[in-house]
């Protein structure tokens, strides 16, 4: 619900991921990133974090091939478009680069959601929980919610940006049309002045004949 209203109240998109980001961590939570694709590297950037990170982020690489670095959960999310949970840190084989950093932070399972912008998948919701096997059906299904009104908020975002560009540009062109036409009617002035100047003194001619 507090996530909802941020949909409404916030209008800036780095904003907005930290703020569900920071609605999100807490007990048993004790981490939360925002990551999104980067398609020419495929690698996942991250765009908003909350909780005990400590540096986390940028001692790891996550990708979302199907390299060793993109089989976690973050790059299986965003490959599969389905959630991906890893129920121990400790013990799942995929999350071998990962495990020492995350075991130093006290994360003991972590769950991805992917994000998903009209038919494709962008980037992924990253949580981490301080318990094992955290995340139950429940959890998840909540998490996928939250994944959803991320992907609303960001598209409400990316569309008023792009109406206040729209608007700027028609700004402009009325600037334009403005100036323009202040332009001609000054040369249509001109022109009246100098047909008038010619007139008069044609008729002045013709008189002194």
């Amino acid at each position: 619900a507090r996530v909802n209203q941020d949909m409404f109240l916030i209008r800036d998109r780095e904003e907005l991921l930290r703020s569900v980001c920071s609605r999100i961590v807490g007990h048993p939570y004790k981490m939360v990133w925002i990551g999104f694709c980067d398609e020419p590297t495929k690698t996942v950037v991250p765009a908003g974090q909350a909780g005990f990170e400590e540096g986390y982020l940028d001692s790891i690489k996550v990708t979302c091939d199907d390299s060793e670095y993109g089989r976690g959960p973050t790059g299986t999310a965003i490959r599969t478009n389905k959630p991906c949970v890893v129920r121990s840190t400790a013990k799942d084989p995929t999350y071998q680069p990962w495990r020492k950093e995350a075991l130093k932070r006290g994360c003991r399972s972590s769950a991805a959601i992917p994000i998903v912008s009209g038919e494709r998948v962008i980037g992924a919701l990253n949580v981490y929980s301080e318990e094992e096997d955290a995340f139950g059906d429940e959890e998840i299904g909540l998490l996928e919610e939250l994944a959803h009104d991320i992907s609303t908020g960001l598209r409400a975002i990316d569309e008023e940006e792009k109406r206040k560009q729209v608007e700027k540009r028609l700004q402009a062109y009325q600037a334009e049309l403005k100036s323009l036409a202040a332009e001609l009617a000054l040369a249509e002035e001109r022109e009246r002045h100098r047909i008038a100047a010619g007139i008069h003194d044609d008729i002045g001619q013709k008189l002194a004949l």
